[in-house]
This record gives C-alpha cells, structure tokens and sequence, in this order.
C-alpha cells in the first residue's frame, strides 16, 4: 500500500519546519523567527510566520533531513540553509536547474522530510497552528 501524498498545506508546514530547523542550525540551537513578515500564507490561511519547536523536535527534523539522500540534502542546504534574501532563481542557478525544476525537487525533498517525521509532524501542526 502507498502513502498518500503530502498535501499542500503539509509541504506549507513542513516549509516552516525547515526554516525554523535552519535557523536552529545557524544559531547554535537558538531557535528565532526565520520569516521577517508576521504572517505567513498557504493560500488556505495565514499562519505565524515563525515555528518555536522544542530542542527535541529541532532534533526529529535534523535526523529526518540526515536520512536524506545526498542530493535532497543539497537541495535543503541550498535552499533552507543559504542567504534568505537570495532569490529561488539564483539558488536554482547555483544547482544548474531551471526554476520550475528547482521549485518541484524542493517539493519533493519536503514531501520526503514529511514522509520521515510522520506521524509526530501531525501533533506539531495541531500545536503550532
């Protein structure tokens, strides 16, 4: 039996996850805002631009994104863990890939990282929405 796709809004909370897990990563497991908005979109309903998760949880995501192939863990370097105001085009440049292209392997690396955190991912957004 095949699971089912992550949905959109599970990529959107997934998108957050990694940027908060990033920030984590830069400063030295303090976890701080990533977004400068103050609200953040999934086209369904604005949600907290920032996601606090707990030193336990940073850890789930950072064991989910080390369990990824080489690839999507260059995928999530480039695009989570790089300048967060160079552009999807410049970043998509630097992996030799079309925009579009680019934007559909971010996709798929976040549909993986939601796949590997299942089922706590779940309780997270239930708390975090």
């Amino acid at each position: 039996m095949t699971e089912p796709a992550a949905t959109s809004d599970d990529c959107a909370f997934i998108d957050r996850a990694l940027e908060a897990w990033a920030a984590w990563a830069r400063d030295s497991c303090i976890p701080r805002a990533s977004h400068t908005s103050a609200r953040y979109s999934t086209g369904h309903e604005s949600l907290r631009s920032y996601l606090v998760l707990d030193d336990a949880q940073f850890g789930a995501v950072d064991r989910a994104v080390a369990k990824l192939e080489n690839s999507s863990r260059a995928i999530v370097q480039v695009h989570y863990c790089r300048d967060e105001s160079e552009s999807k085009r410049c970043k998509a440049r630097r992996c030799n890939m079309t925009l579009r292209a680019y934007e559909a392997l971010v996709g798929r690396v976040q549909a993986e990282v939601h796949y590997a955190l299942r089922p706590d991912v779940y309780d997270w957004q239930m708390l975090k929405l």
